[in-house]
């Protein structure tokens, strides 16, 4: 998350805030690809991310709950609250796809729809997409 661009600062500019949080992380399935890295491990290849508010080095939520869409829906809403706590004017989500459709769906997003009328639309339906950024080296 962040107020604007990270890295490339100059000397005397503001460093913008990255902060990782649990609370947009994939939907806790149990699978293997669910999982997160070590906090250890993630502030050392991150080390300009505050990973503060991530307690504990090893994943241990997958161990404790498995999230049904409505689990996840509402880990969802809590993160909008948290989101809407923050101090920053202008903020830049990276998450999960999966995550994000089930944030979105709560506003209608992928949801049944009565067909449009008229003609039928020239570019496909926007979706929520993830961007990964490990192995980026700046």
């Amino acid at each position: 998350m962040a107020d604007g661009a990270q890295g490339g600062e100059e000397e005397g500019e503001a460093r913008v805030p990255v902060v990782a949080t649990e609370l947009c992380r994939e939907r806790i399935t149990g699978l293997p690809c669910d999982r997160r890295r070590p906090r250890s491990v993630l502030h050392k290849e991150f080390p300009h991310v505050d990973f503060s508010l991530i307690k504990e080095d090893e994943d241990e939520l997958p161990q404790r709950v498995l999230e049904d869409a409505e689990l996840c829906k509402r880990r969802a809403t809590r993160f909008l609250q948290w989101i809407c706590s923050r101090p920053e004017q202008r903020i830049a989500v990276v998450s999960h796809s999966g995550f994000l459709t089930h944030l979105f769906s709560q506003f209608g997003m992928n949801r049944s729809r009565p067909a449009p009328r008229g003609p039928a639309p020239t570019r496909p339906a926007r979706r929520a997409r993830a961007a990964d950024a490990r192995g980026r080296r700046r």
